[in-house]
This record gives C-alpha cells, sequence and structure tokens, in this order.
C-alpha cells in the first residue's frame, strides 16, 4: 500500500522543494523511542511510569508506540501539571 502512495507523495514532496529518505543508522541510533521499540517490539508493555513528566510530550510518544499501556504520568511542577492534564485529556 506504501508503495503505491510513494512516487505521488515524492512528487507533492518535490513541488515543495523536500523528499523522502530513510533514517540514517546514526538518527535511529540517536532516537530513544526508536531504542525502547526495538529492545521491547516482542514484548507488550503493560504499565509505563514517566516520573517527572514534564508537560507530557514523552507520555504521548510512548502512547503511541505502546498503545495498550496504561501510561502513568506524574509531574509536581503545578504549571507543567496542568499542561500535562490538557495532553492527557487529547490522549
Amino acid at each position: 500500500m506504501l508503495n503505491i502512495l510513494r512516487k505521488p507523495l515524492q512528487s507533492a514532496m518535490a513541488h515543495f522543494g523536500m523528499k523522502l529518505r530513510p533514517k540514517s543508522l546514526y538518527e535511529q541510533a540517536e532516537d530513544p523511542y526508536h531504542a525502547l521499540s526495538l529492545l521491547l517490539h516482542k514484548q507488550e508493555a503493560h504499565t509505563i511510569i514517566d516520573a517527572g513528566a514534564s508537560i507530557g510530550q514523552t507520555s504521548a510518544k510512548l502512547a503511541q508506540l505502546f498503545p495498550k499501556a496504561t501510561i502513568h504520568a506524574i509531574e509536581p511542577h503545578l504549571p507543567f501539571f496542568e499542561q500535562l492534564q490538557s495532553v492527557a485529556q487529547a490522549n
């Protein structure tokens, strides 16, 4: 399915001066989410604790990687906690 869409998408992106390319091995190695997905690809994560969750960006990314997991995001700083709540409600 993706191969069917590849050429039209590449043409459309070329129109705007952009192109599709795979992530290099170096980029993948520097991505902690990629490392987590490789480490846990055969296992299901049931519970994830994001301690010091800040505004919830990591929790949101982990929710995408592990959609069946329950994520507990902990943030004691009130302004960040309020933003975290809005991210949690969106997810």
